[in-house]
This record gives structure tokens, sequence and C-alpha cells, in this order.
């Protein structure tokens, strides 16, 4: 008797437990669905208005998401997913297709040669993640003038192509500055930039017309010295700071000595001491990055609305509808930015300091850096946009994100990859780690993918793959 109620027992625990181990991966699993959202409405690709579109689910979430967005130039329209000229269609209205056209023909395509239709007026995509082929027009041109960076979402020029012509970001090498014409999948060739030579790099600064700048503080706080927005109470001051001054800080950094050791305020002018100091670690010595500075000027023009918001509720912007706002306030404002390789902009932002909602998510395209500045606290030591510039900055270098979102490890939102997110992938133990990597953000702790925030610059490393991939390895 007594050995059938220890079966029972045991049989319970036994129960208890599984159902207990299978609880995160539900809650994980519920994060992923409850926080995606679908960007379009069928699968397929198909013409919209003005263009045409390519919908699917390309990644590992149930929603769909736009995997092509091509916009047709002037006087052409979208016939079966290709951008035609006007003349050459008897009606002037566009066609909006009913129904979509299949992604494929094929559903094991690992690289975008599989995918190769012998039409060499499409441009061939293979979605590795889905296994689909994709076959995309060209964006066709007569002059240069199609090709609005604008409305394309990178620079291009007009250049023939066997008995089209077509908008490209190259047709040989000549054309790249900084790097080689490559064959690509999406506009068919485009500049591979190297993260070598001279490197030219604009930073223009906006602002609203009422914006707030903090005041930064050294503070004696009885001893203990420290650098804060504000001081905190019965501290005394020794140095007052203006934020914008600090930001923009022609000799790159201010450094306090403070009661945890040197706290450095570090300026937009310390991206090329970042960039290079990393670079010649890797053995890169001919890196040289000039970087200029002009504005802040003032924006009256409300921002565009947000397309959606993150899950901790910040607003995002699409880079082609930033792009449009900002490039008229350039033209507005007479700004010339023909000078640079690589242009920032930037916005400060006073939103935690006035109670109101930031105006947009850093993020990037081929044509501009967009960075949300936040003007309260310390720069370079808090919420940092430097490394948002950089991380963004060292995208156009073809480097991706170590990071993966949602986690599949532990109950988090984003955790680093293993080991391209990590500084020390060999360490032993391998958690916590005590750096964090440029493409992934955050220190990993442990290995169910918790982490925390560098306290600055001077934590966070370009870590190997990502130098692999920006050609310095």
């Amino acid at each position: 008797m007594k050995s059938k109620k220890r079966l029972l027992v045991l049989l319970f625990l036994i129960i208890l437990i599984a159902a207990c181990a299978k609880e995160p991966i539900v809650k994980e699993k519920k994060i992923a669905e409850e926080t995606c959202k679908n960007e379009c409405e069928k699968e397929g690709k198909y013409c919209i208005e003005g263009g045409y579109i390519e919908c699917g689910n390309f990644d590992i979430d149930s929603c769909l998401e736009v995997g092509l967005s091509v916009k047709c130039p002037e006087n052409s329209y979208c016939v079966n997913s290709q951008c035609i000229k006007k003349e050459e269609q008897p009606s002037e209205e566009p066609i909006i297709e009913p129904t979509p056209e299949p992604i494929s023909p094929s559903t094991t395509c690992q690289t975008n040669l599989d995918c190769d239709d012998n039409n060499a007026s499409t441009v061939d995509k293979c979605f590795t993640e889905s296994g689909l082929c994709a076959h995309d027009s060209y964006v066709l041109c007569q002059t240069n003038a199609d090709c609005d960076p604008v409305k394309l979402g990178f620079p291009a020029k007009c250049y023939d192509i066997g008995e089209i012509s077509a908008c490209l970001t190259c047709s040989s090498d000549d054309d790249c500055r900084l790097g080689y014409c490559q064959q690509e999948p999406l506009n068919r060739r485009k500049c591979i930039s190297r993260l070598k030579g001279q490197i030219n790099v604009g930073v223009i600064e906006f602002k609203s017309l009422d914006t707030q700048f903090s005041n930064l503080f050294y503070c004696d706080e009885g001893g203990s010295k420290m650098l804060r927005s504000p001081c905190f109470e019965n501290s005394q001051i020794i140095e007052e700071h203006n934020f914008l001054d600090v930001f923009n800080n022609q000799d790159g950094e201010i450094v306090f000595d403070t009661f945890i050791g040197e706290q450095h305020a570090l300026s937009v002018y310390y991206l090329p001491t970042y960039i290079e100091n990393q670079a010649q670690k890797y053995g890169i010595t001919d890196l040289s990055i000039n970087l200029d500075v002009e504005g802040p000027f003032d924006i009256t023009a409300p921002f565009p609305e947000a397309e959606w918001t993150t899950p901790i509720g910040r607003p995002v912007i699409g880079s082609d509808k930033l792009l449009e706002f900002f490039t008229e306030e350039i033209n507005k404002q007479n700004i010339d930015t023909s000078n640079y390789d690589f242009v920032f902009i930037l916005f400060f932002d006073d939103w935690d300091l006035k109670g109101r909602e930031t105006k947009f998510t850093s993020t990037a395209n081929f044509v501009y850096t967009f960075i949300n500045v936040q003007t309260s606290g310390p720069p370079g030591v808090t919420d940092d946009p430097l490394e948002a510039m950089i991380h963004e900055f060292i995208h156009l270098f073809e480097a991706f994100d170590k990071y993966i979102e949602p986690c599949p490890r532990g109950n988090y939102w984003s955790c680093c990859k293993d080991p391209d997110g990590l500084v020390e992938p060999n360490k032993i133990p391998k958690y916590p780690q005590n750096k964090a990597c440029l493409m992934c953000g955050g220190i990993p702790l442990n290995e169910d993918g918790e982490s925390q925030a560098p306290q600055d610059l001077f934590e966070v490393e370009i870590c190997d793959k990502t130098a692999e991939e920006i050609g310095w390895k």
C-alpha cells in the first residue's frame, strides 16, 4: 500500500516538473505572437499604386512582412509586377492587380544563384529562411532624374544595360570611391564600401524651435565626485556644462575624476577616434575619418506619423518617410552634403525633459543614417547616441546585427548570438562577459540571454565576426 502511495506521489511530481519546464517556452512564443504585426495584406508579389511589393513571412514569427518595395519611375506604372512605360500601354491609369503572383518557382533555394530564371531583365532573390525565390524587375529609367534616391531608398544613376536602362548604384568599380561594384539581388549592382582609407563624414544636426537641452553638473557629494544631471540634494556643484556644448565638444571628450574612476562625457567628435582605435586592433592603419558637424538647424514642419511602436513604446517611422522628410529640410535650408561620403542626420529630442512622445527611433538606409539624440543626461554615458551612430554606420559596410529577436534561449526580447555576438566567446567560464559587441549592444550575463547595458563606449568592442564582414580580417 505504501509503495503505491509513493508511486502516485512520484508520478504527480513528474507531471508537475514537466508542466513547469514548458512554461518559459509558452511565454517566449506568446511574446513573439503578441508583438508581431502584419506589414502587408496578402502573400505574393503584386502591384500597388505607384509600384509593386513582395509580401510574405520571411522570419520566425507568424506575421507577414514586406520583403521588397519598388516604386516605378515617373511616366510609368505597374503591370504584372513590372514597371511599364506609359507609352507602351494604351491605358493612362495605373493598373492595380487584384491577385498576387506566386513568389517561387523554387522552394529549396539556398543562394540567389538557385533562383536564376535566365531572364536578364529580372533580379533573382533567394529568401533563405523561407526557401522561396523572388524575381524582381529593374527600376527602369531614361535619365538620372528618374533615379530619385528619395523614391528608391538608395543613391543611383541611370545606366544602359543591354536593351534597357535601369537605376543602379554603379556600373563598374570606378563608380565606387570607397570600394567596388558588386552584383546584388535587389538592385542588380551596388557599391560595396570598405572601412579603409580616407572617409569624409558629415553630421547634420536638427532640433525643434523649443528643444530643451539639459545642464550637466560635476558634483561633489560629500567627498565623492560624480557627473550628473542634476546633482543630488545638498551636493556642491564644481562645474556646470550645457548638453549641446558637451555633445559638440571638438576635443572629443571631457574627463572627470570621480569616486568610481574616470568618467568620460564623449562628444560626437569621438566617433572617428573610436572607430580608428578599433581598426588598429585588427592591423588596419590606413583608416582616417574626417568628421564635420553642421547645425543644429530648426525644424518647424510636423514629423511624419509613426507606423508602429516598439515593445517599450517608442514610435517607429520608416526610413523612407524619414528620408523624404529630412531631404526636404536639407533642401529648404540649403545644406550642401555633396562633399560627404556618408551623412548622419541627428535630431535632438527632449521628450523625457518635457514629458512628450519621442519623435522616432534611430534607423538608417543607403542615403542617410537617422539618429534620435536624447538631450538629458551626460552624452556618451547614458542612452548613448554615439553607440547608436557607430552601430548604424558599421551597417553601411555590410555588417549585420549580432542579436536574435526574440531571444530563443530565455524570456527576453532579444539576446546576443553565440559566438558572433560575444567579445570573448572562448572565455572560461563563458558568462558573464566583460564587454559588449557593438552589433549586439548588451553585455551578456548568462547563457539564458540576460544582459546589461554598457556604461559607455569603453565597454563596447567591434567583435571578430563584424571585423570580418567590414573587411578588417
